[in-house]
């Protein structure tokens, strides 16, 4: 491993890795070592606060201005209020001018806790002279002082740049998430700590074990000395279980991650321990960028629609396996990205979380097979979003051939109707299908009966099959039997040719309208139906709430 020269007293590390464990090779401890001339590598930056590691960050930055996949800086508008850190001692709250033009940092990470001090229409004014340090959490003190460091002067951070306790406030500020996000300099990510008194800026411990030397023969002749250490991969991040801190990162154009274990840089175009030392992150593990065409529109007419719903499926896959303090904010958490994805799709129209132009066919989302929810208590959206539900979620993205389906009428009620990606308070859709009767196998005290597959059997009268079971279901929650459900019905969406798609229904009545009412309970799949009687079997029209 040959690469640049470095600093003799500079550690140096080699690393390997195996399918079980991570491997380094170091001469760390040992202080000009001809092997340092040799061995690009580089030891894990352990030293949050000091000047050498601000620098490192700094050269990171610079050295991203080359990158060809990366926005370059621009000055970009001031978010309505930030933290002036001129003197990270005595921080204040600014309301900035609309003409000013200036670079600024944005802060990504876990609440974990109540912010009793966070700002407040009562507090407000009082903020704007002075903010008393010991009312700032840890966190947040950590990232004014990394602004200070960076030569940066304003800071975003959401507990005090909104006002706390104004519904008005946060309606007009939580529109401006995308913007404020992806027009930051460099947000800072909190990603190793699980609370905001948590803080960020402390040293770091070895994750791995003790080291062992080796001798390393340098291509001079002379003979130095590495460190051979073995461990597991890094530990994951208490950022990345949460849903706001996904959105807040993918749309950020540059990040500085404060990891349990290290300090990375992420870009478009890497994610990298801020001194080069590799970082072991597993693809898996590994929180995905949103592709280029995503953060750049203009680039859209080289991409095909089947690339932008993968995409899409891809982001709100991992976002539904986040967890969310208030169940509420469902759709609300991920607005930035849906308004961002807007952008690549101008003339269609969101709706509780699908697409008009994807209809009908993006009503056939499927709910993750590992673990169902109970139904939220409280309403999020209407039962064919998939934001009525908890828990992870796969949108459609097959091909859009063969459908069976008309829908004639739909309406979604936002809250904010200026912000048409964020919370609704009604919905519904009229749709022109063929509807069938069904039943559920229940022999168990549920609406749905798992096996293996946590699929359930949908039987129907014994025409269609010698025993009755035509296909599978995925429940979209956990629900008992109760005496109000007491028939099923499932509308077909979609003709794949081996299987008819659908989604199951349960009856819904609320003496709203003449229609036929029903909710959505799950998603089907019926390769063993009778294709002639369903396929010969006359539309009906019906109302989804």
């Amino acid at each position: 491993m040959i690469g640049r020269h470095r600093e003799l007293s500079t550690p140096t590390t080699v690393y390997l890795s195996t399918p079980n464990s991570c491997m380094e090779w170091a001469d760390e401890y040992i202080i000009g070592d001809p092997a340092a001339r040799y061995i690009s590598a580089r030891g894990v930056v352990w030293e949050m606060n000091n000047s050498s590691t601000f620098n490192l960050a700094l050269q990171c930055i610079e050295d991203c201005s080359g990158h060809e996949r990366c926005p370059p800086p621009e000055l970009s508008r001031l978010p309505t209020r930030v933290i002036d850190c001129t003197d990270p001692a005595h921080p204040r709250l600014v309301i900035s001018d609309p003409s000013d033009k200036v670079l600024y940092v944005t802060l990504s990470y876990v609440w974990g806790e109540e912010q009793p001090h966070s700002t407040t229409s009562e507090n407000f004014e009082a903020y704007t002279i002075a903010i008393d340090l010991g009312l700032i959490p840890k966190t947040i003190r950590d990232a004014i002082t990394v602004t200070h460091k960076l030569g940066l002067r304003y800071l975003w951070v959401d507990a005090f740049c909104i006002i706390q306790d104004s519904d008005d406030d946060k309606a007009q500020q939580i529109p401006m998430i995308r913007a404020i996000f992806r027009n930051a300099f460099i947000t800072i990510v909190a990603a190793g700590a699980k609370k905001v008194s948590d803080g960020f800026l402390h040293n770091r411990h070895a994750w791995y074990l003790a080291p062992n030397t080796l001798p390393f023969r340098c291509p001079d002749g002379s003979v130095g000395t590495m460190l051979l250490k073995g461990g597991a991969p890094p530990p994951d991040e208490p950022v990345d279980t949460r849903a706001w801190c996904l959105e807040e990162r993918v749309l950020s154009p540059r990040i500085l991650m404060y990891c349990t274990h290290a300090l990375q840089y992420e870009c478009q175009s890497v994610r990298i321990n801020i001194n080069g030392s590799p970082s072991f992150l597993p693809t898996a593990r590994d929180i995905p960028r949103l592709p280029d065409y995503v953060l750049a529109p203009h680039k859209v007419e080289q991409v095909s629609e089947r690339e932008l719903q993968t995409s899409w499926r891809d982001i709100l896959r991992l976002y539904t396996q986040r967890a969310l303090t208030k169940s509420k904010d469902r759709l609300v958490a991920f607005s930035a990205i849906a308004e961002q994805f807007h952008e690549l799709w101008p003339q269609s129209s969101y709706l509780a979380g699908l697409w008009r132009h994807q209809l009908p066919h993006a009503l056939l989302w499927e709910p993750a097979r590992s673990r169902q929810h109970p139904r939220p208590s409280k309403y999020r959206g209407p039962s064919w979003s998939w934001a009525a539900m908890d828990g992870e979620v796969k949108a459609f993205c097959g091909s859009s051939k063969g459908c069976l389906c008309t829908i004639t009428e739909l309406q979604v009620d936002p809250k904010n109707p200026k912000h048409p990606f964020g919370e609704v308070t009604g919905g519904f859709l009229v749709l022109s299908a063929i509807i069938r009767m069904a039943a559920w196998d229940a022999d168990k005290m549920e609406l749905f009966k798992k096996d293996s597959s946590n699929r359930a059997l949908v039987l129907s009268s014994n025409e269609d099959s010698e025993n009755g079971e035509i296909g599978y279901v995925m429940a979209d929650a956990a629900e008992e039997v109760s005496n109000a459900v007491c028939d099923i019905f499932v509308a077909v969406i979609q003709d794949t040719g081996p299987t008819l798609l659908g989604l199951v229904l349960a009856p819904a009545n609320d003496g709203t309208c003449d229609l036929d009412t029903y909710r959505r309970v799950g998603w089907f799949t019926a390769p063993f139906c009778d294709r002639g009687a369903w396929l010969s079997t006359d539309a009906r029209t019906i109302r989804i709430i």
